[in-house]
C-alpha cells in the first residue's frame, strides 16, 4: 500500500495534468468558456457519437452549450458490431485486400465503422452545400482559450483540412505559417477535431470508399509528400491529396489519449 501511495504521489508531482484529467474524467467534467472566435463559434459542428455513449454525449453537449456553438449537432456513429465484412466487400464499401497490403491485417469492424461514419459526414457537408464545417469525435475536449487566440484569417484560403488537434512527431510542429497555424508536416494522427472545407469534403468523399484505412489513417496518408525521400505512410494507398494545416497550440484534446476517458483502441484489435 505504501509503495502504491508513493507511486501515486510521484505521478501527481511529475504529471499533474494526467491526474487532473483522470479526476475530471471520473466527474465527466471539462472546463470551457464561451468562444469569441466567431468563425469557429458559428461554424456547423458534426459530433460523431454512439447513441449508447450517453456520458460522452452529455459532456460534448455541455461543452457546446457553454461555448455558445449555435450549429452543433450529433451524428449517430455506425456501430461496428452491426456490420458484416462480406456484405461490405460486395457493396464496395471495404477493401480487405488493400487493407492487408497497407496494414498487414484486416481492419477491425470498429475501424471500418468509424471510417464510414466520417465518410457519411463528408457527403452530408456536400449535400447541404456547406462552405466549411467542424467534424468531431465525442471524446473531444475543447481548449477555448487557444481557439479564441487564433486569428482565423491566418488559416490559408486553400485549406481542405485544418486540424484543431493532432498528434505530432515534433513539438512545436514544423512549418509555422502564422501564430497558431502550421504546415501539416508534423502530423502523425488524429481525427478527433478538424475544420474541413467543402472542397476537402469532396476530396475525402471520393477517397474514403472503399475503406482501406482508419479515419485518421486516411487523413494522414492523404497529406502531401514531395517524394524525394521515403515516408512511412504519406501518399501511400490513397488517390487524393489534401491541402492541410494544423493548429498549435491545439484547439482541442483527444480525451482517449490524455487519460480522460477510456480509449477504444483495445477494441480495434479485438473486433473481428
Amino acid at each position: 500500500m505504501a509503495k502504491r501511495l508513493t507511486s501515486a504521489a510521484l505521478t501527481a508531482f511529475r504529471r499533474p495534468g494526467l491526474v487532473r484529467n483522470r479526476v475530471f474524467g471520473t466527474l465527466n467534467y471539462w472546463p470551457v468558456s464561451r468562444l469569441t472566435n466567431e468563425r469557429l463559434r458559428l461554424a456547423p459542428y458534426f459530433c460523431i457519437n454512439l447513441t449508447s455513449s450517453t456520458r460522452r454525449r452529455a459532456l460534448a453537449q455541455r461543452q457546446a452549450s457553454r461555448m455558445g456553438l449555435e450549429r452543433f449537432e450529433f451524428h449517430d456513429a455506425i456501430v461496428g458490431r452491426d456490420l458484416n465484412v462480406t456484405d461490405l466487400i460486395k457493396k464496395g464499401l471495404y477493401d480487405d485486400v488493400a487493407a492487408k497490403r497497407y496494414h498487414g491485417r484486416s481492419l477491425s469492424l470498429t475501424e471500418i465503422a468509424i471510417s464510414l461514419t466520417h465518410a457519411r459526414i463528408y457527403s452530408e457537408i456536400i449535400s447541404r452545400d456547406l462552405e466549411e464545417a467542424v467534424i468531431l469525435e465525442d471524446d473531444v475536449l475543447f481548449l477555448p482559450r487557444n481557439i479564441n487566440a487564433l486569428n482565423s484569417s491566418n488559416v490559408p484560403s486553400d485549406f481542405d483540412v485544418f486540424f484543431l488537434h493532432a498528434q505530432l512527431d515534433e513539438e512545436p510542429p514544423r512549418g509555422k505559417i502564422a501564430n497558431g497555424v502550421h504546415l501539416s508536416d508534423s502530423y502523425v494522427a488524429s481525427s478527433v477535431a478538424y475544420l474541413i472545407s467543402r472542397r476537402g469534403a469532396e476530396k475525402l468523399a471520393r477517397g474514403s470508399k472503399p475503406v482501406v484505412h482508419a479515419s485518421d489513417g486516411l487523413l494522414g496518408r492523404a497529406l502531401p509528400w514531395d517524394g524525394d525521400r521515403p515516408h512511412s505512410f504519406r501518399q501511400q494507398g490513397v488517390s487524393i491529396e489534401l491541402n492541410a494545416y494544423l493548429m498549435h497550440p491545439p484547439g482541442a484534446l483527444n480525451g482517449s489519449t490524455c487519460h480522460f476517458v477510456g480509449s477504444t483502441i483495445p477494441e480495434i484489435f479485438h473486433s473481428k
